[in-house]
């Protein structure tokens, strides 16, 4: 029985530093698992971090953007009211010139009649005094003759 137990004692030494082995390789292994593991969350961790800083970055951009555009169609708003101001103000003044022109052409036209009524009364008039012309020249002659 002694004998038993020594041999078995032998074995159990033999199996123990092949155990022993077994477990520091085990350990070893999961040791560099979580080695690999720390490396890839620390890794994860600063991609996180970057994509943030990328993430604010690209924030604080669009929000200059966005202050940009605001002044810009504060800026167009502004312009299309002055425009339209401008517009208003040319159509009201084409308007004005048109019934200015209107007015003018009426007066225009007023004139015509008059200056065509006056030349019909002057060509009455010297119509007139030729015949009076010949009236007088003709007496003229009589008185001569008499």
């Amino acid at each position: 029985a002694e004998e038993e137990r020594d041999q078995t004692r032998r074995l159990f030494q033999q199996h123990q530093e092949i155990w022993m082995e077994e477990e520091t390789a085990f350990l070893r292994e999961k040791l560099e698992v979580a080695r690999e593991h720390e490396e890839r969350v620390a890794l994860a961790a600063l991609e996180v971090e970057q994509m943030s800083s990328v993430t604010k970055r690209i924030a604080e951009e669009r929000s200059k953007v966005e202050k940009l555009l605001l002044g810009y169609e504060e800026e167009f708003a502004k312009f299309r009211r002055h425009l339209h101001a401008y517009d208003q103000e040319l159509t009201t003044t084409i308007g004005d010139k048109e019934a200015y022109l209107d007015s003018l052409n009426q007066h225009l036209g007023t004139l015509a009649s008059a200056v065509r009524a006056a030349e019909r009364r002057t060509a009455d008039r010297e119509q007139e005094m030729a015949e009076l012309q010949k009236v007088l020249s003709l007496d003229i002659k009589k008185d001569e003759l008499q």
